[in-house]
């Protein structure tokens, strides 16, 4: 095969393999966009179910139903690493973590009774942002904590969402 030839054919090859790796990144992006995406939605659909309002026992099932649709959220953020900046990933499963311990914690708040008084430092402790909201008070109703942490977990979602159209 003359020289000549081969360069021609090396030049018109060359932006073909160029497209199909760029679309490879592309895809792998798309996909690690999906995941987080998948994780939002399940979250998204908690959050909708709470807004229609339901009872402790409808919670609990409607959480660990999300949670077993979500899985693993470390194996979730090791798959959407994948075509991604893992600092920005890094950003986003932050927010679902903190979504998910809000959630969780938020099944002990069924009900109007007053809290024992360490409940609301226990709150406090773990979720410092809730502090303002919940205020100095030693003693809380349980609904407004139990409201205080799904509205937490639901500014995470929404920042975790926020993050991801970033991307």
């Amino acid at each position: 095969m003359p020289r000549r030839f081969r360069q021609v054919l090396a030049k018109a090859w060359f932006p073909l393999i160029a497209v199909t790796l760029a679309g490879c990144g592309s895809s792998q992006k798309a996909a690690s966009v999906a995941e987080m995406k998948r994780v939002q939605a399940a979250f998204g659909d908690l959050q909708i179910a709470l807004d229609a309002g339901v009872s402790k026992q409808e919670f609990s099932q409607r959480l660990n139903d999300t949670l077993i649709k979500i899985g693993n959220l470390q194996n979730s953020e090791k798959l959407a690493e994948n075509g991604l900046p893992k600092d920005k990933v890094a950003q986003v499963y932050i927010h679902f973590h903190r979504a998910a311990e809000a959630y969780k914690m938020s099944k002990e708040f069924f009900g109007d009774d007053l809290t024992a008084s360490w409940e609301p430092d226990e709150v406090r402790a773990k979720f410092p942002e809730l502090a303002e909201s919940l205020g100095s008070h030693k003693i809380l109703l349980r609904s407004a904590i139990l409201q205080g942490l799904w509205k937490f977990a639901e500014e995470r979602t929404r920042a975790a969402s926020n993050l991801i159209d970033q991307l």
